[in-house]
Formats: structure tokens, C-alpha cells, sequence
């Protein structure tokens, strides 16, 4: 599974009950581009009242997402540096990019650190930068999931 970035252009009511046509971006777990277009297509069709175009598909940056309960959405870029032990020059560097959802930048850093807090390796945060998406939508969205705190029969 991988997250895409789908960008949507639709005609959209306002508070004021006045349509404006906006360009949104939304990133959804998905499969397959098709599967992408037909589940935004889906999720969008409630808040549509004319025209809806899908005008933009990419597959994210992103590898994982931490949920929140904010409005905003930062991507965080991260780099994993290994080291060999015998004479401390790196060995090895890898990239990772997450997505977060966050009430602000500090938020944002915080939730960025405390994710890599159990690492064995060492790692930096390479950039942090807030994204134009509106909305994550991911397959955990339609699935209820019932925690039990009953005892578990011996």
C-alpha cells in the first residue's frame, strides 16, 4: 500500500451559501492510481454541487502518516545515518518522509521527534514544511474497530 496526492476541482459551497469552483489536495492509501481516483470520487461525491474533475494524481512522498485532530498537515523529512563501529565513519544513509497531522509547527516537531524516540540508530530531521492538503483519507477510515476491555478466558 502507498499514499497518493490527488488534487480535485470542484464547485464547492461556502458558508455564505455561495458556490466557488477550488482546487483541493487530498492524500488517500490506495493501491493503483485507478483505485486513488475512484476512492477520492467516492468520499468526495457528498460535498460536490456541479462540477468535480480530478485534475492531478502522484504518488506521495510519504511512507506513513500520524493521525491528529488538526485542520493542517506537515511533511516531515527525515535521514538515518549508520556508522561503523571500529573507526565511526558513516556507512550507510537512508530517507524517510512521514506525514503529520498537527495544530502548528511546534506540534508538528514535537510529534516528529517523539516518533523516532525508540531508534537505535542516528537520525535528523531534514526538513519540516506544512502541505496544502485538506484531508487524509486511509482504509482505517471505514473499518470500526472494537477495543475489548473484558478479561481474556484463562
Amino acid at each position: 500500500m502507498r499514499f497518493f496526492e490527488v488534487k480535485v476541482k470542484y464547485d464547492k459551497m461556502l458558508e455564505t451559501g455561495a458556490v466557488k469552483t477550488v482546487t483541493e489536495t487530498y492524500a488517500l492509501d490506495a493501491l493503483s492510481f485507478t483505485e486513488a481516483e475512484a476512492k477520492i470520487t467516492d468520499k468526495m461525491r457528498p460535498f460536490i454541487q456541479g462540477s468535480f474533475e480530478v485534475t492531478a494524481e502522484k504518488i506521495a512522498p510519504y511512507t506513513n502518516y500520524l493521525r491528529g485532530e488538526s485542520d493542517l498537515y506537515y511533511q516531515v523529512k527525515y535521514t538515518f545515518m549508520q556508522f561503523n563501529e571500529t573507526n565511526g565513519t558513516e556507512t550507510k544513509k537512508h530517507l524517510e518522509t512521514i506525514l503529520i497531522n498537527a495544530e502548528d509547527f511546534d506540534e508538528a516537531k514535537a510529534k516528529a521527534v517523539e516518533y523516532q524516540r525508540n531508534t537505535t540508530v542516528d537520525w535528523q530531521i531534514d526538513t519540516l514544511k506544512e502541505t496544502s492538503i485538506v484531508d487524509v483519507f486511509t482504509y482505517l477510515d471505514n473499518v470500526d474497530v472494537t477495543v475489548s476491555t473484558a478479561p481474556l478466558p484463562e
